[in-house]
């Protein structure tokens, strides 16, 4: 499976990392950029392509909302609203791939609270869309619901200090405790095994709160630190670089400057870190550690380190819709698969029991996902999905006159600095200048995977350096984007 991924949507997975609750360095993932985000990306433009070159095959709808499922026709009915448009597609199979429920929370028929109410003041990590949609529809049609009460709590979610209380998180990627990243209380001391399960060490967080050993207000309930020295950061330069400039990691030097930022005892410092250094050569801790990622150690006092807030987060759901080995939905009343149904990926349930490790959502769209691929049927339609008219070239819209009659003798406007900093909303139309070039990204919003903030903390703006912090240049090239001008100057 990995290797078909890899060859696939040619995709580099060449680093081996070895995250919490691993045993050895199981996890791939590129060696200079986000999994996810080159998964997804990538998978996307194959679709994309797949959706010009074959039209008559695959059509693929965005700014979308799944509202019903129902069986007739062809064996399936599915409804949905498409760019504010009513559409109903029919098909003999129909593959659920809607995500979890992990922000339900506000919903009025919230999974969330009826299975865990314990959780409904945690932050999460998770976009909003993520309310279980798919599972409330499938239940309607009789299908089976497993583990709901297993939700993952991911012990590392960022606390933005500029809204500490916002409920949704940036997420502290499991890789900067794989390469050395340590926990540190408001005494300056460590608590756990940074690199235990994750609800072990978030089991830790929850005691060291009762102990009123967390950060306090104006910090949400449940926060810690999260210390990286400068050897650490190195081998995770992407993730540290982009949770920099997103203001989620501050770099201060030596334990002077992590003492003025945390508020906390150089001795105390001293202490840790000390303690630290020798365990990491005894191969053994007081927490039952035994894995100190080689090269991060020593720490040293003169060091670089960066340093941010954490929290407990709403990370995953590992309840779902009931499958069998083939994906296959299973019906409530008997058990037994419900003819043209499937779930994958975090919409089914039960894959994962009590808790998952690390790298295992991705894996698990993967390897269900190609199962299904290869083993569903599917005809052959000769019916050519509607295709909407693209714009002309020469129209983009939300350009003023003034810039517009700046053009080269190609006809392409150049866009002033000027221009480019009124397109900061969707209203205005929001443009980002990416290596000279400037873009609308307006209609890809609420299509990134990192969340709209992606696209609108950069908006109006050149964003090349936020994004090369991020991806590797071949994927704007390869994203299909086309440019509405250069950046003037």
């Amino acid at each position: 499976h990995v290797a078909w991924l890899r060859n696939r949507i040619n995709v580099d997975l060449s680093m081996r990392s070895q995250l919490g609750g691993h045993t050895v360095k199981r996890t791939l993932r590129p060696s200079n950029a986000f999994v996810g985000a080159e998964i997804t990306f990538a998978a996307g433009q194959v679709l994309k392509a797949m959706a010009l070159d074959r039209p008559h095959q695959f059509r693929l709808l965005t700014n979308s909302k799944w509202t019903g499922l129902q069986q007739g026709g062809a064996g399936w009915r599915a409804t949905l609203t498409a760019n504010g448009t009513e559409v109903v597609v029919e098909a003999r199979s129909t593959i659920i791939a809607s995500g979890g429920f992990g922000h339900d929370a506000k919903e009025v028929e919230s999974y969330l609270l009826q299975h865990r109410p314990d959780l409904k003041d945690f932050p999460t990590t998770l976009g909003p869309q993520t309310t279980g949609d798919g599972l409330k529809i499938a239940k309607a049609l009789g299908a089976k619901l497993v583990d709901m009460d297993r939700v993952q709590l991911h012990p590392t979610g960022f606390v933005d200090r500029k809204k500490p209380q916002e409920s949704l998180k940036t997420l502290a990627a499991e890789l900067l405790r794989g390469v050395g990243g340590l926990l540190l209380d408001r005494n300056g001391m460590r608590f756990t095994d940074e690199l235990g399960t994750r609800q072990a060490a978030v089991n830790s967080e929850l005691a060291a709160t009762k102990e009123g050993r967390n950060f306090p207000p104006p910090f949400p309930d449940r926060s810690f630190a999260l210390v990286l020295n400068g050897k650490a950061a190195a081998m995770a330069d992407r993730h540290t670089t982009l949770y920099s400039k997103k203001g989620l990691l501050t770099k201060v030097q030596g334990f002077d400057g992590i003492a003025d930022y945390l508020n906390v005892s150089v001795d105390a410092l001293h202490k840790t870190f000390g303690d630290y250094n020798e365990a990491a050569k005894a191969g053994h801790d007081a927490f039952n550690r035994t894995v100190f990622p080689a090269g991060h150690w020593p720490v040293e006092e003169d060091e670089e380190f960066l340093v941010g807030f954490i929290v407990p987060v709403i990370h995953y759901t590992m309840g779902g819709i009931a499958i069998d080995p083939d994906a296959h939905v299973l019906s409530e009343s008997d058990e037994q698969p419900i003819p043209g149904l499937y779930a994958i990926g975090e919409a089914s349930g039960g894959v994962h029991g009590d808790n998952r490790l690390a790298g295992n959502s991705l894996l698990e769209c993967t390897v269900f996902g190609r199962h299904v691929g290869l083993t569903l049927p599917v005809a052959q339609s000769q019916q050519s999905p509607l295709v909407a008219e693209a714009g002309s070239a020469a129209d983009v819209p939300g350009m003023t006159e003034a810039a517009a009659s700046t053009k080269p003798e190609s006809g392409v406007p150049v866009i002033s600095a000027e221009e480019l900093s009124k397109h900061k909303t969707r209203e205005q139309r929001t443009w980002v200048a990416l290596y000279g070039q400037v873009y609308d990204l307006t209609d890809y919003i609420d299509e990134h995977p990192g969340g709209p903030e992606a696209v609108t903390d950069v908006a109006g703006i050149d964003g090349t350096e936020h994004f090369a912090a991020v991806h590797n240049r071949e994927m704007l090239e390869s994203m299909g984007f086309e440019p509405i001008g250069p950046l003037a100057g």
